[in-house]
């Protein structure tokens, strides 16, 4: 056990939870990058002039009311900085990444007993689940699931990251270098330590279901889905095994930004 491991308080994960739908939400108050650029440059100078001027009050406005509610001081200094850009000026990737935290706050959400399950791996979590988050300063208890349930959630998926790591792997051309003793154990592939680890993962119910041994999504092998699946998949796996991760202590001093997802 690292020597700075401390598991996040119940009120710890709640004003998490508070600084991630802030930041989802200002991603999301603006259409995307693409469809405003092009919005954009069908406007005037005046027009365009009007939208920055508006956007920028916005983008002050909102801010107010994230300190007004208390959840300012929970935000990390990424979050912060974010928060400081106006839905004119946000990138492409600012507005994916933090629009992606709603997966996160889907797992957080789900520690904290405000919805009853995780939903499946394939299953993309739609903003309105975060109206289900009580406001600041309502009367709310936080309370977490048991650690040894967070924690297997936890094991689970920092192994459906490892398999889209192997994915990629695969995926990029790279080829395994078997050792004798993988070899003897009949493991001369990326394959076939897919096909291994999926059969014992089941076996001891870390992973529910498989397919041609592999992980099953929605009834298919992991190596049969489209690259448009995979994707989904894979960000909805990365989202999630950072805040379990985060949940179960493996970030140094419970530093949201630096919360690790080896594999």
């Amino acid at each position: 056990m690292l020597f700075w491991k401390r598991i996040p308080s119940a009120r710890d994960a709640f004003r998490r939870l508070l600084a991630l739908k802030a930041a989802v939400v200002h991603a999301l108050a603006s259409p995307p990058r693409d469809i405003l650029e092009e919005r954009m440059g069908n406007w005037s100078e005046d027009e365009n002039a009007e939208f920055m001027d508006k956007a920028a009050e916005g983008q002050r406005e909102f801010i107010q009311r994230v300190k007004r509610g208390g959840v300012w001081r929970y935000l990390t200094p990424s979050e912060k900085a974010f928060l400081n850009t106006s839905v004119a000026d946000m990138t492409s990737r600012q507005q994916l990444d933090f629009s992606w935290r709603t997966e996160a706050a889907h797992a957080l959400m789900w520690a904290l007993h405000i919805v009853p399950e995780l939903a499946a791996i394939h299953v993309q979590a739609e903003p309105e689940l975060l109206k289900q988050v009580p406001r600041p300063g309502e009367a709310h208890k936080p309370r977490l699931r048991l650690s040894e349930e967070i924690q297997s959630a936890r094991d689970a998926i920092e192994l459906w990251h490892w398999r889209s790591r192997t994915r990629q792997l695969v995926e990029q051309g790279h080829q395994l270098d078997p050792s004798p003793e993988m070899r003897s154990a009949g493991l001369n592939s990326f394959d076939d330590i897919v096909r291994h680890t999926a059969r014992s993962v089941h076996e001891d119910g870390t992973v529910a279901a498989i397919v041609d041994d592999d992980f099953a999504v929605n009834g298919k092998a992991y190596r049969d889905l489209s690259a448009e699946e995979w994707s989904l998949v894979r960000s909805v796996t990365v989202e999630r095994h950072h805040a379990l991760n985060w949940l179960c202590g493996y970030a140094p001093r419970n530093r949201w930004d630096e919360t690790p997802t080896e594999t």
